[in-house]
């Protein structure tokens, strides 16, 4: 395990949104407009994170393999 594998890991913990939509509820609780950009940026970032984690566990595993060969 290295730095390249904290990386892609710590970035595809960040997928979790429920808090992030729970403050944006008391947040803007009464102005749907800027409630609803909140959620929308909220998944947005949830579902980037995810697939930037993905793509560099892939990166660093796929070093690995061409390496051993």
């Amino acid at each position: 395990m290295n730095l390249q594998h904290v990386i892609g890991t710590s970035l595809i913990a960040r997928i979790g949104f429920t808090m992030p939509t729970f403050t944006a509820t008391l947040r803007f609780d009464g102005q749907a407009e800027y409630f609803h950009n909140a959620k929308a940026s909220v998944l947005v970032a949830s579902v980037l994170c995810a697939l930037l984690g993905v793509l560099s566990i892939r990166i660093v595993a796929s070093k690995k393999n061409n390496k051993s060969i």
